[in-house]
This record gives C-alpha cells, sequence and structure tokens, in this order.
C-alpha cells in the first residue's frame, strides 16, 4: 500500500512540475492540479451500511500532437480554447478514505457482519488519446481504478474500465457534452455515464454543469450533479472551483474540488 501511494503522489507530482516546462515545439497543451474532498454513504451486496469520508489530490494534462499555427496557439493561451487536432492525456489521483459502520443487514449485528474496509489510500490513473475540431470533439481511453468489491476486504481491487467523451459545440459557445467513464480528478475513482452542458459567460468565465449515474460508492451507484466555475486568472493560468451532491442511502452527500491550472 505503501509503495502503491508513493507511485501515485510522485506521478501527480511530475504532472504538476510539467506545467513550468517548454511544450514540443509545434504543439500546446494543458496540465491542472489540485484538491478534493467530501462524503458519501452506500452498502455492498449482502454486507453491511457504511458512511464514508475522502479527500486527495490529483492532476491531468493533454498535448495536442498536430501543428499548431502560431496564432492558434496564442488564441488558445489567450481564451482557453481547445487547440484542434489530434491529442494525448493523462490523469491521476490519490485518495484517502475512511469508513464507518451505520447499519447491519444481518441480526446479530456481530463479527464479518459489521466489517468494513480499513482506513486506506486508493488511488486511480487513465491515459487517453483525442481529437478536436471547430463543432465537434472525441477522446476515448482506459481508466484503472480501485475499490473495495467486498466489505470484508483488506485492501481494493484493481479494474480497467473504458473512459470515453463527445463534445458537441464549438469551443466558445453553449456546448453539450456526453461521456462513459470520468471527467475530473475526482470521478477517476467515480466512473459513471453523464451528460454535461458548458456555458461561456464573459471572456473570463465558463459554467458546467452534468449529470450522471456513477460508483458513488464501493458497492453502489447513484445519482451525482456537479457544478463547477472555470476562471480565466490571467496570461496561462486558470482556476477551477466545483461542487455538488451525491445521492446515498436515500440521502445527498456533499463532494467539492480545486484545480489550479496553466495553457502551455
Amino acid at each position: 500500500m505503501k509503495r502503491t501511494r508513493f507511485l501515485l503522489l510522485l506521478g501527480v507530482a511530475s504532472m504538476v512540475y510539467s506545467a513550468g516546462e517548454p511544450a514540443i515545439a509545434g504543439t500546446t497543451g494543458e496540465v491542472e492540479g489540485g484538491l478534493h474532498g467530501g462524503t458519501g454513504a452506500g452498502n455492498w451486496a449482502c454486507g453491511p451500511s457504511a458512511r464514508l469520508n475522502f479527500g486527495g489530490l490529483g492532476a491531468r494534462g493533454r498535448v495536442w500532437l498536430s501543428p499548431q499555427e502560431q496564432a492558434a496557439v496564442d488564441e488558445a493561451v489567450r481564451t482557453g480554447a481547445l487547440p484542434r487536432g489530434f491529442s494525448v492525456g493523462a490523469a491521476a489521483v490519490a485518495e484517502a478514505r475512511r469508513y464507518k459502520l451505520s447499519a447491519c443487514r444481518q441480526d446479530p449485528c456481530e463479527g464479518d457482519a459489521r466489517q468494513v474496509p480499513p482506513d486506506s489510500t486508493v488511488g486511480a490513473a487513465s491515459i487517453s488519446v483525442g481529437y478536436d475540431g471547430e463543432w465537434v470533439g472525441a477522446r476515448g481511453g482506459v481508466l484503472a481504478t480501485q475499490r473495495f468489491r467486498r466489505h470484508t476486504d483488506r485492501s481494493p481491487t484493481l479494474e480497467l474500465l473504458p473512459d470515453v467523451a463527445l463534445r458537441v459545440g464549438k469551443q466558445q459557445q453553449l456546448r453539450g457534452e456526453l461521456g462513459l467513464g470520468s471527467y475530473s480528478i475526482d470521478t477517476l475513482l467515480r466512473p459513471g455515464l453523464y451528460v454535461g452542458g458548458t456555458l461561456p459567460v464573459s471572456s473570463t468565465l465558463e459554467l458546467t454543469a452534468r449529470l450522471g449515474v456513477h460508483r458513488v460508492f464501493d458497492g453502489s451507484p447513484g445519482a451525482r450533479l456537479d457544478l463547477s466555475s472555470r476562471w480565466r486568472l490571467g496570461g496561462r493560468a486558470h482556476l477551477e472551483l466545483a461542487g455538488g451532491i451525491s445521492e446515498g442511502e436515500g440521502s445527498p452527500h456533499p463532494h467539492g474540488r480545486l484545480l489550479v491550472g496553466a495553457t502551455f
């Protein structure tokens, strides 16, 4: 577990550090890193119900491989618009978790019937390729994510899942999104099927809303609503603030994240 945690943190740190490195000649890209946290609740099949507190850090980045005209690169840096052409991307996250038993499904509530996973660190990473055009963009890749499949597990199980998304609409106009997998550092560990929309409010602010059915808890799916705002800070930097709620055991549970990034 310590080795896994070290490798995840090393990957996150290297992605954040790369923001200060020059791009490959003829390309442009973006990198961002930050924190997330929240609560959740759910149950395992034939197991108890539990509440979950979590917090973590992660990073993601993408580099466009198609040669870009200098004017297009300058526009991407100035407005945050995605360049056109083919790209490769990667993301990674490490998350600390604490489970607390809330109810047993067996009587008497003792032994394995009341066991929940230990305090632990889980992680996830993805890699993808994509293409961005004026009106349509798409990406597809593989997501490696961990979860506790059974309430008696002492360590998480690694799973490989698809991670795909489709964008329809111009970058600087109202646009829609449909995806299967993840769309943020925290959903690397909570993949699902989602739809979303983004509205540019001004040259420095855009708002995004996403709604989907996600793995909101290790053993159970649920609805997840995510609202985010992305602010251009001037120059190459941007800031993302996001929050929302997830369904769990019949009640809403909050989550949030803070990301800082740069276009290069």
